[in-house]
């Protein structure tokens, strides 16, 4: 059982500017620093990390006490655990979930 019902994608996609400050603050670069780019190499169990973080802050932890518990977790616990699985289409001429309707 996942802990939200947002995929990690979508998840990011909700994230706001406080969010992004508070990111910054507690993981020493932004957002778009751990999820990395063509040029820049990223650190993908750290941005999830920080959208865990976010979770947590959500949830009513303050930022400190949701930090702690985004390093706590397990690898294996942020990734088949944390965040809901993305649904798939089985037939993507026909969607059904709205990520497959935006998609073409």
């Amino acid at each position: 059982m996942s802990k939200t019902e947002l995929t990690a994608d979508e998840f990011f996609n909700s994230l706001n500017g406080f969010d992004e400050i508070a990111i910054k603050k507690f993981f020493g670069v932004p957002i778009n620093g751990l999820s990395g780019t063509k040029e820049k190499e990223g650190d993908p169990m750290q941005f999830l990390r920080a959208l865990v973080f976010v979770n947590e802050r959500r949830s009513g932890m303050n930022d400190h006490q949701a930090f702690e518990a985004a390093q706590t977790y397990s690898i294996q616990d942020i990734n088949e655990n944390y965040f809901a699985e993305p649904e798939i289409e089985l037939d993507p001429d026909s969607p059904v979930t709205e990520s497959g309707k935006g998609s073409s």
